[in-house]
């Protein structure tokens, strides 16, 4: 498996933060979008999600990242668009949106978490790239990445990026 390098980037929309992460993966459209959307999947990179009380628009999630919560799928287009809101009890909700799009190599896969407090991005922006690290590491069958170390680096390396103000 032949992946572009994940590039990421912060912005200010009307007083929230916008953080978006993008890729290329040398897989089919069809094999990434079960990739990010199959629980068992899911599991392997991005952490466990179970339906809540047979709704299939609502799922408790546990993720690798240490956050946990409800993620509501608002918009599901199979096999390029979905769009989740995540919940949790301590902060306002945000909207992620995952597109894929083929291209003459492979897939590409862009992220977008809105909704954002804009303190500090980089938190954001950098768990997203991690975790698409994880992802594109499980495409590949290598050995899975730890999500904290990558995100500690990353973070310290998003640091030098201001964000783009709008």
């Amino acid at each position: 498996m032949i992946s572009m390098p994940v590039t990421g980037s912060t912005r200010v929309e009307n007083g929230v933060g916008v953080v978006t992460v993008t890729t290329e993966c040398s897989t089919s459209l069809n094999d990434l979008w079960e990739a990010i959307t199959a629980p068992e999947r899911l599991a392997r990179w991005f952490g466990q999600i179970q339906p809540k009380d047979d709704d299939a628009a609502m799922y408790d999630a546990s993720l690798s990242t240490g956050w946990s919560g409800i993620i509501r799928v608002d918009l599901c287009e199979p096999p390029r668009v979905i769009r989740v809101t995540f919940v949790d009890e301590t902060e306002p909700p945000t909207v992620v949106s995952a597109v894929l799009a083929a291209t003459g190599n492979g897939t590409q896969l862009t992220i977008e978490e809105r909704g954002l407090p804009t303190d500090d991005l980089t938190v954001y922006v950098a768990g997203w790239h991690a975790q698409v690290d994880q992802l594109v590491a499980d495409l590949s069958g290598a050995t899975p990445i730890e999500w904290r170390p990558r995100w500690e680096q990353l973070r310290a390396d998003y640091r030098n990026r201001p964000p783009v103000r709008q």
